[in-house]
């Protein structure tokens, strides 16, 4: 099915680009976003004798806040989101991202994008040449309208608006920034920053609700392994789409998850996947330092839990370790509903 969003352009209104700045993006109002396309360059120096020099995501960009009239509606690091096992793989392999490298001199390598950690990726690391300055371009999709929902007005329905039909201006949103912190990383020497968009230029009528997926990022501390209970910062409203708990390397083994009484999830870790697998996710993109709780299990978003101040949730997570020296769970919730 052909798809309304007929128009990509680049994003002109970028600020603060630079290594440890935070740079800004600005979007122009009265559209529709489907998808967001940062392109993001990092340059390495050379390392000693027999080292390869291969920049990463973490090299150029770290944590990443969508912002609509300064209130954050996606809070993610750009490692959690990209790369073969990064969030946006879970639901479509396609949108982790892509990457091409360059190396002055060394003509083997493609000009032809290749998806961040797939088999043609490590083709590509092994023909760069030792000791030699690398620059990677990234180029990294954060999807509003998502592609991977099988019918295509829920896919529709997901996109971003970001304006009324207000010919007077005096009703908006508010401005819509995306914010990348640019780390200063160990021989990174240059980075860059740009971004184009695709949309169309659907409005709102005046006084409607802006709906979008909403992530949110919090941190969970233990002190030993066995049962932690990591929903005590969750929000309790809207619909929930997903949870996905992030260790440095300790395995969680089961997670029990309960609205009030109910029990909405209780499942160990093999027992997940196998739900993810008969579901269509790509079990490519699990890790074991990440149990990814998946809710959102239709076309519909609606469909998934919603979620009441009346009736807590609980998220009880099992861990078999408790050997990484920083002991937090990073919980990444994504949530549907009116933009915050």
């Amino acid at each position: 099915m052909s798809s309304p969003f007929k128009f990509i352009e680049p994003v002109n209104k970028i600020n603060g680009v630079g290594l440890g700045s935070l740079a800004t993006i600005e979007f122009p109002p009265k559209k529709r976003i489907a998808t967001v396309m940062l392109e993001a360059t990092a340059t390495k120096s050379a390392q000693a004798t027999l080292l390869l020099t291969v920049p990463t995501i973490a090299d150029v960009i770290g944590l990443m806040q969508f912002k609509v009239a300064g209130n954050p509606q996606r809070t993610r690091l750009a490692s959690e989101l990209f790369g073969a096992q990064g969030l946006n793989a879970l639901c479509d392999a396609q949108n982790g991202g892509t990457v091409v490298y360059a190396q002055a001199g060394n003509g083997n390598l493609s000009v032809v994008p290749v998806l961040i950690g797939s088999a043609a990726d490590t083709a590509q690391k092994a023909l760069l040449n030792l000791n030699t300055i690398t620059t990677a371009v990234f180029e990294l999709p954060i999807v509003f309208a998502e592609n991977f929902r099988k019918e295509y007005a829920f896919s529709e329905v997901m996109a971003l608006i970001t304006g009324f039909n207000d010919p007077n201006d005096v009703f908006g949103i508010g401005v819509v920034t995306l914010e990348c912190a640019m780390p200063a990383t160990a021989n990174t020497t240059a980075v860059g920053l740009k971004c184009s968009y695709e949309y169309d230029e659907t409005v709102a009528p005046v006084g409607a609700t802006v709906y979008l997926s909403k992530e949110y990022r919090n941190a969970v501390q233990y002190a030993a392994a066995g049962d932690i209970e990591v929903a005590t910062q969750l929000v309790n409203r809207d619909s929930l789409q997903r949870v996905a708990l992030l260790t440095t390397s300790d395995r969680i083994t089961k997670v029990v998850v309960k609205q009030g009484s109910r029990i909405l999830r209780q499942l160990t870790d093999v027992q997940n996947q196998g739900f993810l697998a008969k579901s269509d996710y790509n079990l490519g993109a699990l890790v074991a330092n990440r149990f990814d709780i998946e809710f959102d299990l239709n076309d519909d978003p609606t469909s998934a839990p919603a979620l009441s101040p009346n009736v807590p949730l609980s998220i009880v997570a099992t861990l078999a370790t408790a050997n990484d020296a920083t002991k937090n769970i990073i919980v990444l919730s994504s949530y549907y509903g009116p933009k915050d």
